[in-house]
């Protein structure tokens, strides 16, 4: 069978098909058959640590993961193998991995009375996504509050510009609060309203807070936002916005004072009371199902994107570029494309030390994108601050739009990349977020370039 195939327009974006059967790809390790439009799971290894007795295996993992029994070692602190041979699985049906796992990366290690919050959660999860009254509810405040669909965008003068190939944007900067962060703040709100919960908590005044603060105003639901005390001072405008949405910002004081402090307050607070409190993460973070909240409810991102591609250009784009960042910007886009074997999909970080890097490429473990680290399909770069805040100063000087730091860092390499490229190829950049005040000051402070009242004004 040949590889190659016929590029097919994606069926507009409907909730009803995409929340129960988005592709969780968190480090599947997969080979892409692009003939069939199909993926062929590798055997996996599943669980790290000790393995819970036999009794306290969860029935919702399972049906989270049915495609597959694991079959367990009696060996002490083994791993479980889920081993599921040649089966295929459709791309829009998904998969996930037994107790969180993805090959040897994610997955948790709870106690057994975490285990069992989680595994009830799971299963409140697997009945609610499929409501219609929740589907119906959801879309119409996607239209209507949310602004989606949102737009893709011709880089008409950057390109030109540049020479070579052609950038266009996916467009979330033009959401609702001006960030990708809303699309699943406002599903996890609307889940913990119809899951009957009383209120939802996270831990960060950043854009998350803010989307999770306006979120909670419109579905009614109560609000909270844990904040370090040495990120208050920072904030302080933030956590105006927010308690003006009505949510209720309380300072960490204890430990360090810092974001994990606050994060731990938060999960403390919904261990103590998770039958009343929803924890919306901030990011593709936790131990499940926390990470199927957010990579279900930012496939909308992808979805759109996919069929706008096709009826603005007639066909995929080429290259795909998404900043990591926390996660889920770049798993929203690139889910979508992974059967797609011509397109390729680039993930960009700042360029930083091996140590400080979001990414920890190759080292299986329970932390922050380690589950993300493996997916062969992407090609992961870095980027300067330099490159970014270029980037930043020519979309603005060229197409009139100021993308946010984290989407520059992303932006930059399409820009490397696009004179390098035929007239005819296609360059497809998730803009997630629109600049604020911190981001354009970051963009003169990096380029050297100033624009106040004093700089010199040349033609």
């Amino acid at each position: 069978e040949t590889a190659a195939t016929t590029k097919q327009p994606c069926t507009p974006w409907n909730p009803a098909t995409v929340l129960p059967k988005t592709l969780d790809i968190m480090a599947l390790r997969v080979d892409i058959d692009t003939s069939k439009c199909a993926m062929k799971k590798s055997s996996t290894h599943a669980t790290l640590g000790n393995p819970p007795p036999e009794s306290e295996l969860s029935s919702s993992a399972d049906q989270l993961c049915s495609a597959a029994p694991g079959r367990r070692s009696s060996a002490p602190h083994a791993r479980m193998l889920a081993d599921t041979g040649d089966l295929e699985f459709d791309v829009r049906k998904g998969f996930v991995e037994c107790k969180g796992f993805f090959g040897e990366y994610g997955g948790s290690q709870p106690d057994s009375t975490t285990a069992k919050i989680l595994d009830d959660l799971t299963k409140e999860y697997l009945v609610t996504k499929d409501n219609e009254q929740f589907l119906s509810e959801l879309q119409t405040l996607y239209e209507g509050w949310l602004g989606r669909p949102t737009p893709i965008y011709h880089a008409k003068g950057l390109s030109r510009e540049l020479g070579g190939g052609q950038i266009y944007l996916k467009r979330e900067d033009l959401a609702h609060t001006g960030v990708h962060k809303i699309n699943h703040c406002l599903g996890e709100a609307l889940l913990a309203k119809h899951m009957g919960r009383r209120r939802i908590v996270s831990e960060t005044a950043g854009s998350h807070g803010l989307c999770l603060a306006s979120a909670a105003a419109c579905v009614g639901l109560k609000c909270e936002i844990y904040v370090g005390e040495n990120d208050w001072a920072a904030q302080k405008s933030n956590i105006t916005k927010m308690r003006m949405m009505g949510a209720q910002v309380i300072k960490v004081t204890s430990g360090a004072k810092g974001l994990k402090e606050a994060a731990d307050k938060v999960w403390e607070i919904f261990l103590d009371d998770s039958e009343n409190t929803f924890y919306a993460f901030s990011t593709i973070a936790g131990p499940q199902p926390f990470p199927t909240f957010v990579k279900d409810l930012q496939a909308i991102v992808g979805e759109e994107a996919k069929e706008q591609m096709v009826k603005t250009t007639g066909r995929l784009p080429d290259h795909v570029y998404s900043s990591v960042g926390g996660g889920s910007n770049a798993l929203g886009i690139f889910q979508c494309f992974l059967t797609d074997e011509e397109v390729k999909l680039y993930a960009v970080d700042p360029e930083v030390s091996q140590s400080e890097n979001t990414v920890n490429l190759g080292n299986p473990g329970t932390g922050y994108l380690e589950n993300f680290a493996l997916l062969h399909e992407v090609k992961y770069v870095s980027a300067s601050a330099k490159e970014a805040a270029n980037a930043v100063l020519d979309l603005s000087r060229y197409d009139g739009i100021q993308p946010n730091w984290e989407s520059a860092y992303a932006l930059s390499q399409a820009i490397k990349l696009a004179p390098t490229c035929r007239p005819d190829e296609v360059i497809l950049v998730h803009l997630s977020g629109r600049a604020d005040a911190g981001d354009l000051e970051k963009a003169m402070m990096y380029s050297g370039r100033s624009f106040d009242d004093n700089a010199e004004v040349t033609d």
